[in-house]
C-alpha cells in the first residue's frame, strides 16, 4: 500500500508548519525509534572513516549519537542549522557522503520518488524510518503513507537495496515505525 494523504502545502504554509526543529524527547515512540535506528546504523558505518549527513534532522540526535563517523552534515528545513530548506533542494548542496539518514521524512515530501533518487545519487548507503501503515493519519504535516510493502518497492525502484528492516512495537497512541538499512 502506498496512499497519498493530503495534497501539497505552499511555501508560506511549509514555513509555518516547519518553523522549529521537531524535538524527537517529546513523543516516547520517537524516542523508541531514536534508539532502533542507531542500533541499525552501528551494523552500517564504518567505524571512524564514514561520513554522514541528515538534512532533516530536527534536533539532531541521530546523527550526533551515530557511532564511527568521522564527519557529520546536519541540516534542516527549519532554520538553526547551517544547511536549511526542503530537502529537494538541500541535497544538491552537499557532498558524496557514505551514509545518508530520512528519518521521519519521505511521509512529509511531495516526491518522496525524487527525493530518494536525488539522496542516491550522494550516498552509497541509507538508513530510513517512516511511519508504518499510515492510512489515515490526522498529522497535517503527512502527505504519505504506506505500509512495508510499499516503502520496500520505493526503495528498489530508487535504486537502494534493503539490508535490514525492523518495526518498533506498536502501542496504544503511538506510531509504529519501520525502519530500513540500505546499500
Amino acid at each position: 500500500m502506498i496512499k497519498r494523504l493530503r495534497s501539497r502545502y505552499n511555501a508560506q504554509e511549509l514555513k509555518e508548519i516547519y518553523a522549529t526543529p521537531h524535538s524527537h524527547a517529546q513523543f516516547p515512540d520517537h524516542v523508541v525509534r531514536v534508539e532502533r535506528t542507531l542500533a541499525i546504523a552501528a551494523q552500517l558505518v564504518a567505524p571512524q572513516t564514514s561520513t554522514g549527513a541528515d538534512l532533516s534532522c530536527g534536533d539532531g540526535e541521530v546523527l550526533r549519537r551515530c557511532p564511527g563517523l568521522s564527519e557529520r552534515i546536519y541540516g534542516d528545513f527549519a532554520p538553526g542549522y547551517p544547511i536549511t530548506g526542503p530537502i529537494e533542494r538541500t541535497i544538491f548542496q552537499i557532498p558524496d557522503v557514505d551514509i545518508f539518514f530520512l528519518c521521519e521524512t519521505l511521509e512529509h515530501v511531495d516526491d518522496p520518488y525524487s527525493v530518494l533518487r536525488a539522496v542516491r545519487t550522494k550516498t552509497e548507503k541509507l538508513i530510513v524510518s517512516t511511519p508504518l501503515n499510515e492510512a489515515n493519519d490526522e498529522n497535517p504535516e503527512h502527505y504519505w503513507g504506506w505500509d512495508r510493502e510499499g516503502m520496500e518497492s520505493i526503495l528498489i525502484s530508487t535504486g537502494f537495496t534493503p539490508v535490514f528492516y525492523e518495526e518498533t512495537e506498536l502501542r496504544s497512541g503511538w506510531y509504529q515505525f519501520q525502519i530500513w538499512g540500505c546499500n
